[in-house]
């Protein structure tokens, strides 16, 4: 692996390593798992359902791709997957994050929980509520660095309010 890419790894990754390998595995089981169980026991709907599960699934599923794209998209430079903020990295109060603290967790869980409707699985709408409890520790860890590192952050905290959540 070339040096310029390497050095882009680590800076998406940041030092939570485990932390990411987390959230990608709960995704990765989530996402395969709402398939597997759908292969293996059907859905057991009827067409109505099944397009009404796939109309409301697609849009959450669209409306999170959209809110995460907008979210990294106004990070830019400062984007990471790690709660850690990149070392070089400026707090970000415009745009997405001008109305809510987390809107790429927002993201994921439109995702999460839209795939779980677009499948109608369980496993994956469970799968979602342990995503949900993971990001909401993911945000407050998170709002605790960067509390630590950006002086202007406690004000931002108070401006708004909304963690992953715009209010």
């Amino acid at each position: 692996m070339a040096t310029s890419e390497r050095e882009r790894l680590e800076r998406t990754l940041g030092p939570d390593r485990p932390l990411v390998a987390l959230q990608i595995l709960l995704e990765s089981a989530l996402l395969i798992g709402a398939v597997v169980e759908f292969l293996l026991f059907g859905s057991g709907y009827t067409l109505v359902d099944v397009l009404v599960n796939i109309a409301v699934g697609l849009v959450l599923v669209v409306v999170g791709l959209v809110i995460a794209s907008k979210a990294k998209r106004d990070l830019a430079r400062n984007f990471t997957t790690s709660p850690t903020p990149v070392p070089d990295g400026s707090l970000v109060e415009t745009g997405i994050y001008g109305r809510m603290r987390h809107p790429m967790y927002l993201g994921v869980l439109l995702v999460s929980y839209g795939w779980a409707v677009l499948w109608g699985s369980w496993f994956a709408l469970v799968g979602s509520l342990v995503m949900t409890a993971f990001l909401l520790y993911k945000s407050r860890r998170e709002d605790r660095l960067l509390m630590g590192r950006y002086p202007g952050y406690a004000e931002y905290k108070r401006r708004v309010p909304g963690g992953i959540v715009p209010r």
